[in-house]
Parts: C-alpha cells; sequence; structure tokens
C-alpha cells in the first residue's frame, strides 16, 4: 500500500525531537552569556569559593588579594606567588581594559571600588571591643587546603556606599552574612 502523508505519531516524535533539541541550544547559548557584566557583590562572593576551591584542589595555601589599580580581584599561590586567577569586579576582559585605557571620555567610567579585609580576631583570642575597632586591615585573605582561612570580615565598599559585608567562616571558609556590620 502506497502511503501518502505522515501519521500523527510520527509528526509528535518529530516535534518532540525538534523541542529537545532547541531547549538545549537556547540553554547552551544562554549560558555563554551569563557571567558577562554581574554585579561586583557576586563577582567577589565568587572569588572567594573559587579560592576556597583552588586551596584544596591545588593542595597548598593561596592567599587572596584586591588589586585596587585594575579592581581585579587576584588569587596566587602563597608561598610561590604563581598567580591562579584574576577576576575583574566588574566582569572586564582584558580587551575591555585595553580599549577602556585607550580611549578618553567615550568608554563609561567605573565606580571606585574597595574590598577591604579586616581582621577578626578578638572573639578567637578574647580582644576586647576596642582593640577590635582599632584592628588595621588585612593586604590579602589565606586559605588552606584543609578548607580553613583567615578570620575576617570582607567588606565591597563602591563609590563610598557599603555593598556587601560578611563574615568569613575561618573553619569552611564560607562567607557568612552579617548584620549590619560594625
Amino acid at each position: 500500500m502506497k502511503k501518502g502523508a505522515f501519521t500523527l505519531l510520527e509528526l509528535l516524535v518529530v516535534i518532540a525531537i525538534i523541542a529537545v533539541v532547541a531547549s538545549l541550544s537556547v540553554s547552551d547559548f544562554s549560558f555563554a552569556y551569563s557571567g558577562a557584566r554581574r554585579p561586583p557583590q557576586a563577582v567577589l562572593a565568587n572569588s572567594l569559593k573559587l579560592a576556597r576551591i583552588s586551596a584544596m584542589e591545588l593542595g597548598e595555601d593561596v592567599s587572596l588579594f584586591f588589586d585596587a589599580e585594575n579592581s581585579d580581584m587576584v588569587l596566587r599561590k602563597t608561598f610561590s606567588g604563581e598567580a591562579v586567577f584574576r577576576k575583574n569586579l566588574f566582569s572586564l576582559s582584558e580587551e575591555d581594559k585595553k580599549k577602556r585605557e585607550e580611549s578618553d571620555s567615550s568608554v563609561r567610567s567605573y565606580p571606585e571600588v574597595f574590598v577591604l579585609f579586616r581582621p577578626n580576631y578578638p572573639g578567637l583570642y578574647n580582644f576586647s571591643r576596642s582593640d577590635a575597632d582599632g584592628a588595621e586591615f588585612l593586604d590579602s585573605l589565606r586559605f588552606s587546603p584543609n578548607s580553613s582561612s583567615t578570620p575576617a570580615f570582607v567588606e565591597l565598599i563602591v563609590n563610598g556606599s557599603r555593598r556587601a559585608f560578611f563574615k568569613l567562616d575561618p573553619l569552611s571558609a564560607m562567607p557568612l552574612p552579617t548584620e549590619g556590620g560594625r
């Protein structure tokens, strides 16, 4: 017998296959753009998590610094100084940074940013509250392969206003939100 048309079942199978392929391609393309222009708070939190993971993967201590000149979070191996990663708080690529430096006012200016690491030793060593208030800022945070880190408060300041403030748990090296900070 000669078949002149497709059956309903064949059409439904083809439509289902097209829908699956379309959903996979859309999700893959959207993933490619998900990291573009993330807020500085998200980049900072991601940098802290990556520092913790990097220390465990490398099996050695790493230190996280803030490069104020480029608004970059920089992770280096603590003892050798070898760079592990560099993340810009405004999600700028190296190309974007070069364009920004080369152009005059045509590229929009980015706000002034500071990431401050404040020690959180008083509770551990029974210091008084006045000792804690007078504490200096740390240059970097250290992450160990055993998942511990420098006990500290991390503060992100953008154009003079606080955008993020949290306590870094020294045992798990995970950021813990705080209420209002100090």
